[in-house]
């Protein structure tokens, strides 16, 4: 009789499922400390005339103070005026009469870190400068949390060549490094939508079921990102769908129908969460005019001035969006000579880094079919396209926000474009470094 094997097999190691997030925890306060220091930020400041809106709401409500509608505190002197930080710093008693309020969208974000000032101000020891570094802190941490818990999924999915690709870009970033401590801006709230759309694949993966619970999520993650402020929503909504497209491109024949179904749900849960953001935010406009008739004017015109509507009397950004080309467009952001995307000394124009990322997908399809592996390059390749479609999206329908704010667009090509081009020059750079290693192995 042959003998019954007794040999004990090695336990295999499992991943315990907080681990990434621990990880994206330890590792995001690590790049607060190594971008940061808690003095100064020595990065610079980033739009610092948009920030002051969220800082006129901070002051009012670490004083127990509120605007009328819920809107961000817009300082009477001066939009823009930059004694707001020495009245936030200082605590200053302000009455609500001497605020204007910024009626052009919800505010979330004053309101939240609001409430954090607020508590922050019982901590006797802390000073207002103190209570600065906190808010700018924790927006830099939720950033950079939500960022390295990407690139983890991306290490997992394609191997750690694309994740490391991708954290760099978010790593060396100088515009990211200096919007990410933005009141104003709280770019964290930019890469929510992505991370809700990454949950629902992953559950989907796992279950091959949608979930109405990760729809859910995802709606709460667009919603909270337009009650923040609806600029560049176009870019928002195509990374929410990034993870749901990749894994779209990457199945076969029997399964893409689902994962398509999957994107068409995903992205009517966004769209209505930005019809109900809108919604809330024209409740907060009837409010504060007593009018809903009112009201409804103020949003819609905003709102359709936005997409390229009839231009708002006075308002210069909606004007260059009826007034201005595609073309012209291109032309200032895509094809410009100027450096307008860095990573660490090295500023580059956009047409370069078009070229890298074309050429590299290029070069994985080529690979694809020499190999017959056609997964992972189908997917790379949709993961750079949506990448330059996402900035491309806002640049060409609000035209003239873009053309007004010159200062916002390497941002916009830093937040999308950049990560997913290094992702896929890191892929690049482990494969051809296991058919090195694999070659030396067969030699020696």
């Amino acid at each position: 009789m042959p003998q019954k094997n007794t040999e004990r097999k090695p336990k295999r190691w499992r991943q315990h499922p907080a681990l990434p997030a621990l990880l994206a925890a330890l590792l995001a306060f690590v790049m607060v400390l190594a971008n940061h220091s808690w003095s100064k930020f020595y990065t610079g400041s980033w739009d610092g005339y948009s920030e002051l809106l969220a800082v006129g709401r901070i002051t009012q409500l670490q004083q127990g103070q509120g605007a009328p509608g819920g809107f961000l505190g817009v300082y009477t002197a001066e939009w823009g005026d930059g004694d707001g930080y020495a009245l936030l710093k200082d605590n200053t008693p302000q009455n609500p009469e001497d605020y204007k309020s910024y009626v052009h969208q919800s505010g979330l974000q004053g309101t939240l870190e609001g409430g954090l000032a607020r508590a922050l101000c019982r901590v006797p020891s802390l000073s207002g400068e103190g209570r600065l570094n906190v808010l700018y802190f924790v927006n830099c941490w939720l950033f950079y949390l939500l960022a390295v818990r990407l690139c983890l999924a991306l290490a997992g999915h394609y191997g750690p060549g694309a994740g490391l690709g991708a954290l760099a870009a978010v790593w060396f970033a100088p515009w990211l490094t200096m919007g990410a401590k933005n009141l104003y801006w709280v770019l964290w709230t930019w890469l929510l939508p992505c991370c809700a759309g990454l949950a629902l694949a992953k559950r989907m993966r796992k279950t091959g079921k949608l979930s109405n619970w990760a729809l859910a999520g995802v709606f709460a993650a667009v919603l909270v990102r337009c009650l923040c402020g609806f600029e560049y929503i176009t870019t928002i909504l195509i990374l929410c769908e990034i993870p749901l497209a990749v894994c779209w491109l990457e199945q076969l024949s029997p399964g893409r129908r689902r994962w398509f179904t999957a994107m068409l749900n995903t992205g009517m849960a966004g769209i209505f969460a930005v019809l109900t953001a809108l919604a809330v935010w024209l409740g907060q406009c009837t409010v504060y005019y007593s009018s809903f008739a009112r009201a409804l004017q103020e949003v819609g015109g905003i709102a359709l001035a936005r997409a390229g509507g009839a231009a708002v009397e006075g308002d210069a950004a909606s004007a260059l969006t009826a007034q201005l080309g595609a073309g012209q467009v291109l032309q200032k952001y895509a094809l410009a000579p100027e450096p307008q995307l860095q990573l660490g000394p090295v500023g580059v124009a956009v047409m370069p880094v078009l070229a890298l990322g074309a050429v590299l997908a290029g070069a994985a399809l080529v690979w694809a079919l020499v190999q017959r592996k056609f997964r992972q390059p189908r997917g790379l390749c949709g993961l750079w396209v949506l990448g330059l479609a996402a900035p491309l999206s806002w640049m060409l329908l609000s035209k003239g926000h873009s053309y007004v704010h010159p200062h916002l667009t390497p941002m916009l090509w830093s937040f999308a474009l950049l990560p997913c081009t290094a992702a896929l020059l890191g892929w690049w750079c482990q494969i051809l470094v296991q058919k090195f290693l694999f070659r030396k192995e067969i030699h020696s």
